[in-house]
């Protein structure tokens, strides 16, 4: 299968993304390792940078930005819809 050219437009996209994701992942392992930072603060920050990281991936790695992904989609936005609902309702249950 030959490989395809990719323009220097989404190569340095692909490059700034993979630059933003090593910044969040070094955020989040800060956030969690330092002392100075509350766990009351630390870990919805650390939940909020995993959040914007999936997005990240998804839209830029995984190319969902494209067209011809709609089956994609559905199931990514049923995975989210599950886990959502069943965090509300463990939440709710004071099991997490």
């Amino acid at each position: 299968m030959p490989r395809r050219k990719i323009s220097r437009r989404e190569f340095r996209q692909l490059l700034v993304s993979f630059a933003l994701m090593i910044a969040l992942t070094v955020l989040a392992f800060y956030a969690i390792s330092s002392e100075n930072i509350d766990n009351s603060f630390a870990i919805p920050f650390v939940v909020v940078l995993a959040i914007l990281q999936v997005a990240v991936q998804l839209i830029i790695f995984m190319h969902l930005k494209e067209d011809g992904h709609g089956y994609e989609r559905i199931f990514i936005s049923a995975g989210v819809l599950i886990a959502t609902v069943t965090v509300a309702i463990l939440i709710h249950t004071r099991m997490l």
